[in-house]
């Protein structure tokens, strides 16, 4: 952690700290006991799996590990293991990688709305929700590390897949109803400025930080302030992750998101939305999430 500055993990003994200074579980958010008490067993939880990551005998492969409930580790697990591991393996375009059994399971999640030859067509498929709410998983636990705050499930949030919106359609909750997002260009262009604004935030040296793995997973946030809230927009990085939209023959994007808080958590930096379009010379910067207000800055 950083005392002066946004909260940052980049050392094992960083997060080894912030493993420590997290004393509830980041998934229900209720205290850990004592690891001898066996009301409520306590695991450790690899925010992001180990499945997701490519073999590497770097001496560097630490992971970023947090203490849960053991009970709601296997709820999560159920989502990562069984759909988005398999997912992302097969995404990543890379034979190696997947098997059978992964194309099969994205076979079931990812239904093609033009039915073609082929593993995975350039034409629009509805998306289980399961993907980007495992993620979203994952930057939970990541605030927790972070901040020592829990981060409620039902918080007001956004991931964004890492391709166009075009290709892969989203499916409303409680409808089944298919949302048609941007054009291809408009997608891929809000993306990038997204994406810019949190490395031009990073390198001022106002972003949290969180790189593990020899630094092959990376999570950026920066917040920026919003009327009565903020909202903290988040990169991650990990392994292969830019080749789901490489695939598509576009620049490839890691996952994007965003999130809101009522409160700047102890260890963040916020930034003014006319802070952002100076840096990234666009006026008509996209928020990850609708505003719900009147513009701040």
């Amino acid at each position: 952690m950083s005392p002066n500055g946004p909260n940052v993990i980049r050392t094992q003994a960083e997060a080894q700290a912030a493993r420590k200074a997290t004393r509830f579980c980041y998934l229900c958010g209720e205290q850990l006991r004592s690891p001898g008490d066996t009301r409520s067993r306590i695991t450790n939880d690899h925010i992001i799996p180990k499945a997701v990551l490519l073999p590497s005998r770097d001496h560097g492969d630490w992971p970023f590990i947090l203490r849960v409930h053991a009970t709601c580790h296997g709820q999560k697990n159920s989502v990562a293991d069984d759909i988005l591991t398999p997912w992302h393996r097969v995404m990543s375009g890379d034979s190696e990688i997947y098997n059978r059994q992964d194309v099969a399971v994205v076979r079931k999640v990812c239904t093609p709305l033009n039915q073609q030859d082929g593993l995975l067509p350039a034409t629009p498929v509805s998306i289980d929700t399961r993907i980007p709410d495992g993620v979203w998983n994952w930057v939970r636990g990541f605030h927790a590390g972070l901040f020592a705050e829990y981060l409620p499930n039902d918080t007001r949030q956004h991931a964004f897949l890492p391709m166009p919106q075009e290709f892969l359609y989203t499916t409303e909750r409680g409808t089944g109803r298919r949302m048609p997002g941007l054009s291809v260009s408009q997608m891929q262009r809000q993306r990038e400025l997204i994406l810019q604004a949190i490395e031009l935030v990073s390198h001022d040296g106002r972003a949290n930080t969180v790189e593990f793995w020899s630094g092959r997973c990376t999570y950026k946030a920066m917040w920026l302030r919003v009327s009565d809230h903020f909202q903290c927009w988040w990169a991650l990085c990990v392994p292969n992750v830019q080749r789901h939209s490489e695939g598509l023959g576009l620049r490839g994007l890691p996952w994007l998101g965003g999130y809101e808080r009522t409160a700047l958590p102890d260890g963040a930096i916020a930034v003014s939305l006319s802070e952002v379009r100076a840096m990234t010379h666009e006026h008509d910067t996209a928020y990850p999430l609708p505003n719900r207000g009147k513009e701040s800055g």
